[in-house]
């Protein structure tokens, strides 16, 4: 692309003044329509020069007001009105200007609105030369404003606010302008002058186009002018080229978005060391790039109305008009959204109190949107700061808040949506985990059924207490010893008392898997004595064999009724009822048997009843 407009430019024929130029000056267009309409020139009418008085027919020129590339500007006072006035006139001796300024004076008398300012008259020296006389404007120049040379006139800051609303005043120009069919095609800060009371005024319409082609006498027109015309610095893409009849009203909005970026960043869009730079770059208009805390809804108004393709750009003044006007309207809205920007920046940055700061920005960018719903930039934040609240909820395993936080996003996020999915089955098959191990310790916590448990073991521990110790009257020393068809039925006395223990609290002893296990437990001792009772009945051996064999069953029962409750119990159990197999397999007489027997049913239940009471098994884990 560089090679080829290269070729293009050195095609211009551009001439040495014009290549030395400031990249920020007019380049004026070589020929112009009304250069070659002597009737245009014929036609006006003379104005008599009284040489003593100074006077310009009515006018009385005061002093010199400025110098431009078309001409001198003088202040002259109209005596009949006794009004200060400006008059303007081609330089002496160039009669090249003389066609520009007639070509500006019948653009500007067609342009009757309060942004421009007014033609008076026009009419010719005795030399030929043209004259226009205007309005005397007074005031600054937008681009001393913006440079910081001069205040703003008649007081007050000059803020972003302050020159966006300048800009709007040169848009009400041009959307008359457009309707008139007239391009500007010079729009730079130069060219704006702003009144002590707040007037705007967009001038030199030197390099004006009309766009109709059977425009009025002596108006230029894109079918008839030739050659490059514009300040380099700001110029559109089509405006590098010789061929006026790519110029439409979109290039005056391109140059709405140059003057747009200038009062963003202070210097115009294209920059170069050389005008072929300068023009290469203009006709390239690659997306302007901005420095951080330039608003970014300033940027993409900017970056469309530059776009390179016309039909990219804003396709009316009133469409960029709407969008700065947008933008001063809701600035309330932008200035929310840029702190809550900041506070989202911190608070992802955070490893401490960053759920606090997500619900700051949140808040933030909500209120902005609440102002100003097409915030962008809120939308944008209020999407990540979401997105982080998601995050930092699946982090924490709150699947509640996750789910509110994505049906709350802005744009929908697919993958965050199936991490809260995979977090909600997870969660899922956590929580019936944590069911089935609560009822699993459930089933097995032993301070379930603790009074009625403590209750029916006391009643039994007594009663196979009294029990064996009435055996133990019953079987003195000398007196014969029973034959295992009596142990039988000791056997049954046994039971009897077991089953009013257990009936008694049936509720109680079965409420739990821990309290059906002891049960259990219990009835496999009774179970065991029964089968050993049965078979010394048919096989008859000695009884005292019988009863050891009995105490060491009750032993290991109780041995593993203590090692499913407490180690202690296991403990007392094994001693108990092991100390009495071997004091009644040494003793050889039955009642030392029963006696010992009795001894540790008192020790065993005893120390049950102690370690199942209530107060001790509720403190438990």
């Amino acid at each position: 692309m560089n090679s080829d407009y290269k070729t293009t430019f050195e095609s211009l024929e551009l001439d040495e003044k014009t290549l030395q130029i400031g990249h920020g000056a007019t380049i004026m267009p070589t020929v112009s329509r009304a250069t070659r309409s002597s009737p245009a020139m014929d036609t006006l009418p003379p104005f008599q020069v009284d040489p003593m008085a100074g006077r310009l027919a009515d006018y009385k020129i005061v002093g010199p007001l400025g110098e431009g590339g078309m001409g001198v500007v003088s202040l002259a006072e109209q005596t009949a009105l006794r009004r200060l006035v400006a008059v303007k006139e081609p330089k002496r001796g160039d009669q090249s200007s003389y066609g520009r300024v007639l070509d500006e004076a019948f653009i500007m008398a067609r342009m009757e609105h309060p942004n421009v300012v007014p033609a008076y008259s026009l009419g010719r020296h005795q030399d030929g030369q043209p004259i226009l006389v205007m309005k005397r404007v007074e005031g600054t120049s937008w681009e001393d404003v913006l440079s910081g040379v001069a205040d703003v006139p008649g007081g007050g800051a000059a803020d972003l606010v302050w020159h966006l609303r300048v800009l709007l005043q040169i848009c009400n120009a041009l959307r008359y302008a457009h309707a008139r069919r007239v391009v500007h095609r010079d729009i730079k800060p130069e060219n704006v002058m702003i009144g002590e009371f707040g007037e705007v005024y967009l001038l030199d319409w030197g390099v004006a186009l009309s766009l109709d082609a059977e425009a009025d006498e002596g108006i230029p027109t894109v079918h008839t002018s030739h050659g490059i015309a514009g300040t380099p610095a700001f110029m559109a893409p089509e405006m590098t080229i010789d061929d006026t009849t790519n110029i439409d009203e979109r290039t005056d909005i391109y140059l709405l978005g140059a003057n747009l970026h200038a009062l963003m960043t202070g210097s115009p869009p294209h920059a170069g060391r050389s005008l072929l730079e300068v023009f290469m770059k203009a006709y390239q208009s690659a997306p302007q790039v901005y420095e951080e805390g330039v608003a970014a809804e300033l940027i993409e108004i900017a970056h469309q109305a530059m776009s390179r393709e016309k039909a990219d750009r804003f396709q009316t003044v009133g469409a960029f008009a709407a969008a700065i006007e947008g933008f001063i309207e809701n600035r309330a809205s932008f200035s929310l959204s840029d702190a809550a920007m900041v506070v989202l920046e911190k608070a992802l940055e955070a490893t401490e109190q960053q759920t606090n700061l997500l619900l700051e920005a949140e808040f933030g960018f909500r209120h902005a949107l609440a102002i100003w719903g097409q915030n962008t930039g809120a939308q944008f934040g209020l999407q990540s700061t979401l997105e982080a609240k998601i995050r930092s909820c699946l982090t924490h395993d709150e699947v509640v808040g996750a789910r509110v936080a994505l049906e709350q996003l802005p744009w929908p996020n697919e993958e965050l949506r199936e991490a809260i999915e995979a977090l909600e089955i997870d969660l899922k098959d956590r929580a019936e985990r944590v069911d089935y191990l609560e009822a699993f310790e459930s089933n097995l916590d032993l301070r379930t059924g603790t009074r009625g448990r403590q209750r029916a073991v006391i009643l039994m521990g007594v009663g196979f207490t009294v029990l064996a110790l009435w055996q133990v009257w019953t079987t003195r020393p000398g007196q014969p010893e029973d034959s295992p068809a009596a142990l039988l039925q000791v056997f049954w006395r046994v039971s009897v008392i077991a089953l009013i223990g257990v009936g008694l609290f049936w509720k109680k002893l079965v409420s739990n898997l821990a309290n059906r296990r002891l049960v259990a437990f219990f009835g496999s001792a009774l179970g065991g004595i029964l089968l050993l009772r049965i078979g010394a009945v048919y096989l008859n051996p000695p009884v005292l064999y019988i009863q050891v064999a009995e105490t060491l069953v009750v032993g290991l029962t109780a041995f593993g009724m203590g090692a499913a409750t407490s180690g202690r119990l296991a403990v007392v159990g094994a001693l108990s009822y092991g100390t009495a197999a071997i004091l009644t397999a040494m003793s050889g007489h039955m009642w030392v048997a029963m006696l010992t027997l009795g001894i540790a049913h008192m020790v065993f239940f005893g120390t049950m009843a102690w370690l199942w009471r209530p107060s001790r098994t509720r403190q438990s884990p």
